[in-house]
């Protein structure tokens, strides 16, 4: 007897009882038998089918600071599953399995179909070490800013928005108006760490002067000068012409019987050294101090023999005018000498 197959392009040979297929898909084949004594002939069909085995998993990142931070692997696409190498997993057989490896890690799963048909792939869990976000705190009064800069990760954002000059990146500027905590999350290769930073705002410091007399005279030029005790300020320093006065909140003080202009300097300032100024000019003016006698006796006895008003300060004697009233109101005599 003999035998013919077709298709004869995926089979070992074309003739011969047993032949060897390697289709790439599922193929019908056809067999010819012949009786060589009768020649009679008759055919039959053999189907070949062609399962195609892809089996898929994914790959994870496992965080080590993060005790809770676990891997989870699934496989799909066949029946039944092999995982290997052990180390890390949860089991070795099955569709998931869990890893927490200490390192990174290259798994193999081997899946076999209901057919009994194999693939293999793989598996990554990258293992990234733990890593500690670092930023500085700082301290400014109302209306200045700092800079924040944070470190130990790749990328990074900040929260709240409020203050800061942007909400991403290594360094942003803060200008809060309030003290506020700012929390900066760091992230490096898909794992996350916090850090906060305290931004403290102080008042500013006013400074405002409050004296009295000013004017004053020459008599008594002594003058009491304050400023308000609720300004938000540690230290107070008075000056004048750049010599410290005082660093009382109010005191008095005695400025030169002459006349003339006097600038006071005030510097208030608070714990974090942060300053403002204020000026006053304090004003010494001089007084009208004369005397006019109410009789004099003119007997050449050098005694009171000149009636003349005795004028020591605050007028020209040069430009003046003196005047005497009789008791009737009239004008007796006057002169300007």
């Amino acid at each position: 007897d003999t035998y013919s197959w077709t298709p004869a392009a995926t089979l070992s040979a074309s003739t011969g009882s047993s032949v060897t297929a390697s289709p790439s898909v599922t193929t019908v084949y056809t067999v010819t038998g012949t009786d060589t004594t009768t020649f009679c002939s008759n055919t039959a069909q053999s189907t070949v089918t062609i399962e195609i085995a892809a089996i898929s998993v994914n790959s994870d990142t496992n965080c080590i600071g993060n005790p809770a931070d676990v891997s989870t692997l699934t496989a799909t696409g066949a029946a039944s599953y092999v995982w290997s190498p052990a180390t890390g997993l949860s089991a070795t057989t099955g569709a998931t399995v869990t890893a927490t490896p200490t390192q990174t890690t290259v798994y193999t799963v081997i899946g076999t179909t209901a057919s009994g048909c194999l693939d293999t792939v793989t598996a990554t869990v990258t293992v990234v070490p733990d890593f500690t976000i670092t930023v500085n705190s700082d301290s400014i009064c109302s209306g200045e800013s700092v800079l924040l800069t944070a470190n130990g990760a790749t990328t990074y954002t900040w929260s709240p928005a409020t203050g800061l000059s942007a909400t991403t990146g290594t360094e942003v500027v803060a200008s809060p108006t309030v003290t506020t905590v700012y929390t900066v999350t760091g992230t490096n290769a898909g794992c996350s760490e916090t850090a906060t930073s305290t931004v403290t705002v102080f008042a500013q410091p006013t400074a405002s002067i409050f004296a009295s007399p000013n004017p004053t005279s020459t008599v008594e030029s002594t003058v009491n000068i304050q400023t308000s005790s609720n300004n938000n300020s540690n230290s107070t320093n008075w000056y004048l012409d750049d010599s410290l006065i005082s660093q009382l909140n109010s005191f008095a003080y005695t400025f030169p019987s002459e006349p003339g202009s006097y600038v006071v300097q005030l510097i208030v300032t608070n714990a974090l050294g942060c300053s403002d100024t204020e000026y006053v000019t304090i004003v010494v003016q001089e007084d009208i101090i004369f005397y006019v006698p109410n009789s004099f006796t003119p007997n050449d006895d050098d005694y009171n023999n000149v009636f003349i008003p005795i004028i020591t300060s605050g007028i020209d004697t040069k430009n003046f005018a003196f005047n005497i009233f009789n008791r009737w109101g009239e004008l007796i005599f006057e002169t300007n000498e």
